[in-house]
């Protein structure tokens, strides 16, 4: 799937934000929460700054009841 061809471009390309932030909204379909997490946060870090990055780290940390984060 999706995923899996994300992932194996990010075992090559680690620092290519925009597919951790594809990879995230792709593990949020899946129901991986705690994983899309983790994507969205890399993506951010690596400079990802687009309004679907806010709105799916903010989705991931709600549905893990981390409310104050999700803010």
């Amino acid at each position: 799937g999706v995923s899996q061809v994300l992932e194996a471009s990010l075992k090559r390309f680690p620092a290519e934000g925009s597919h951790w932030l594809l990879l995230g909204q792709a593990q949020m379909e899946l129901g991986k929460i705690s994983e899309s997490e983790a994507s969205f946060r890399r993506a951010m870090e690596l400079g990802v700054q687009t309004p679907s990055l806010y709105v799916g780290l903010g989705n991931a940390c709600l549905r893990q009841g981390k409310r104050a984060e999700a803010k």
